[in-house]
């Protein structure tokens, strides 16, 4: 490693990802740099490299020094996740009330967070009834994602020593990881690892495996290649032939794109579907899970699995347990610090009713990739109600990741405490609400007439209670109808947001306060939210956005449409945006160049001041040059024909 610390710079070693150099060689920058700006911004770099390779308690330390020096509201809160995940809940929640109170416009980013920490340290004081074992088979390094062929042997992936590449993972520090295999004794007793036969490894990572239920047959994901070691990462198919010895792997060809990273696969028992992550384009967060379907000899394309599944953040690890659930890894539900495993039923064509699994399944730690290796009906008179294997980051392990036994015993019934049945009835307060699109007569063209507004469907809802003492913090997603329904609280604020893939993330806020009933009574509250459709590349024009003869100072009825235009990129962080000024014909050309760039520049810095990157945003002045009508030089027209051609648009990159 020392060598190639000689020929990486810090900046190169960041930006490519290369996230275990990059920590050491900043902090060698950090401790040189006098200027205590410079210093902040080296240390959030330091503080990012250590969290996303999962160093929790380093990024802790890192995250910490970069709020006290500069006291930004972004440090802290990553400062708070970085608590969370180090299992400080009580210094968590200090944290993230203390963000709540003082950052208005993030306030329900910081009470989301509180009341999951909250949760968590409820969760923890009443464990479900888990024991949970680290497994002998786990390394020094990281040991993730088991996989079951029968109840014989049990294939993982792992970053040990005796992996099968020369060069370490930049990423990590560790080396690149392989599938290994072990015999099963029985569910918590192996006999030997070995490397998975050949030609399975290669010299990058491999890992996350699944089998068709006969074993003959597997799909594994691949990352890297001979010649570009850190590419995309991608699902491989190899099947086992008569003689035991596995076929060269085949790449499936899932995407019409190849630059989509596919992980995480798991064969329903039939080998007819197929779920595994992806970051597609049409996805709702960081990573979605979805499906796929073995129809007339091939994989259909694949489906997103909706936005009950799928949040803004990461979602992995799917499988589909004995017991008929879905289980998955996310940190976009509440839980616990990291990543947190969850469970979800089928309803219909939906995943429904999702459900963290909690303490001590789940840890401030990263917790994923869950199988099942028995599981008993309740009805039966066995204690023990399933049997499994789960990877954790959690601390006490022997690596990174380790592989942990859970064995799960039957909970003791709730019981309803007398006093809440003789309990007078309460008074409802429901919300019903609707999410609607536009629909225009081009579908194509958000310039052309508005045909129809409709009910959108598949739409996620979340609702956040921004009062420190409400509980609520569901997500929901709509019917045919684009409604959507919930009992909310009394005498207290929400923020209500939806989003769908190809749309803008929109939000509103509704209230019970001030609305009384008597006991029994239902209080309806309606709400209504119209999504934009994501036209990319399409000018949208700007209304109201008016400026004073020769000048391109922002009038302040131009004033509350840039500020919902800033609070719509608030709310859609990953979007890139074109802010353009036209003039009309007259005036010469290069006058009209100089004076729409500076009123593109001006709205630009007006958005800024509102809290938005300049980075995400390139002003553009057009001048003359892109007028909408006829309305050239020497042609005679109305000022109102002018007007259209005096414009301020928008595109998104």
């Amino acid at each position: 490693m020392k060598g190639l610390f000689d020929v990486v710079t810090a900046e190169s070693a960041y930006s490519s990802k290369q996230y275990d150099v990059a920590a050491h060689l900043l902090i060698e920058k950090y401790n040189k740099e006098k200027n205590l700006q410079e210093q902040a911004e080296i240390a959030l770099q330091i503080a990012e490299s250590y969290r996303l390779n999962n160093k929790t308690i380093s990024a802790e330390e890192w995250y910490k020094k970069v709020y006290d020096i500069n006291g930004s509201s972004s440090a802290m809160y990553k400062y708070g996740l970085m608590l969370k995940a180090n299992g400080k809940y009580p210094e968590a929640e200090k944290l993230f009330t203390q963000f709540t109170k003082s950052n208005p416009a993030d306030r329900a980013l910081g009470k989301k967070q509180l009341l999951s920490v909250q949760m968590a340290m409820e969760w923890k004081a009443k464990p479900t009834p888990h024991l949970i074992t680290n497994l002998d088979i786990n390394s020094p390094a990281s040991d993730y994602a088991p996989v079951l062929i029968s109840e014989k042997m049990m294939v993982f992936s792992s970053a040990r020593s005796s992996a099968k590449g020369d060069e370490s993972y930049g990423w990590t520090g560790e080396k690149h990881s392989d599938l290994f295999i072990s015999n099963m004794l029985d569910y918590q007793s192996f006999s030997g690892v070995d490397p998975f036969p050949d030609p399975i490894n290669g010299e990058y990572n491999e890992g996350t495996a699944t089998f068709t239920a006969d074993g003959k047959k597997m799909i594994f994901t691949r990352c890297g290649s001979l010649s570009k070691k850190n590419d995309y990462c991608h699902l491989y198919e190899s099947r086992q032939d008569s003689a035991g010895r596995w076929s060269l792997p085949e790449q499936l060809i899932l995407f019409e794109s190849d630059s989509i990273n596919t992980g995480q696969p798991f064969l329903t028992v039939d080998g007819k579907t197929l779920y595994f992550s992806a970051n597609a384009p049409d996805g709702i967060g960081d990573k979605d899970i979805y499906y796929t379907e073995w129809k007339n000899n091939a994989w259909t394309r694949p489906k997103n699995l909706g936005p009950e599944i799928n949040t803004s953040a990461y979602e992995g690890f799917p499988y589909i347990g004995i017991d008929g659930w879905l289980y998955f890894a996310s940190d976009g539900h509440p839980g616990m610090g990291g990543l947190d495993i969850f469970k979800a039923t089928h309803e219909g064509r939906k995943w429904v009713k999702i459900k963290n699994l909690q303490y001590p399944v789940n840890s401030p730690a990263d917790d994923f990739a869950l199988i099942q290796y028995a599981y008993l009906d309740p009805s039966r008179s066995e204690e023990i109600a399933s049997v499994g294997f789960f990877t954790s980051a959690r601390t006490g392990g022997k690596g990174n990741d380790d592989i942990y036994l859970f064995v799960e015993g039957y909970p003791k019934p709730d019981t309803v405490p007398p006093a809440l049945k003789d309990a007078q009835q309460a008074v409802i307060y429901l919300l019903i609400g609707t999410i609607k699109e536009i629909i225009y007569s081009d579908a194509e063209d958000p310039r052309s007439p508005v045909k129809s507004i409709n009910g959108l469907e598949d739409a996620a809802v979340e609702i956040l209670g921004l009062d420190l003492s409400s509980r609520i913090d569901s997500r929901l997603s709509t019917d045919i109808k684009g409604q959507f329904q919930i009992e909310l609280e009394p005498n207290t604020d929400y923020k209500l947001t939806a989003a769908k893939g190809g749309f803008f993330t929109q939000s509103s806020q509704v209230t019970t306060r001030g609305l009384l009933g008597s006991s029994g009574d239902t209080i309806i509250i309606s709400a209504e939210l119209t999504l934009d459709r994501i036209f990319k590349q399409r000018e949208v024009v700007l209304p109201d956005i008016y400026y004073d003869l020769d000048s391109y100072a922002i009038r302040e009825e131009a004033k509350p449409v840039l500020q919902n235009l800033a609070q719509l990129l608030m709310e859609n962080p990953d979007i890139h945006i074109e802010l353009g000024s036209h003039t009309d014909s007259r005036g010469s050309t290069k006058y009209n160049q100089i004076l729409s760039q500076n009123r593109a520049q001006s709205v630009v810095d007006y958005i800024v001041s509102k809290g938005i990157s300049s980075e995400r945003m390139t002003a553009i002045g057009y001048g003359e040059s892109a007028l909408v009508n006829g309305c050239t030089d020497n042609v005679t027209c109305t000022e109102e024909q002018h007007q259209q051609n005096r414009r301020t648009t928008f595109k998104v990159l």
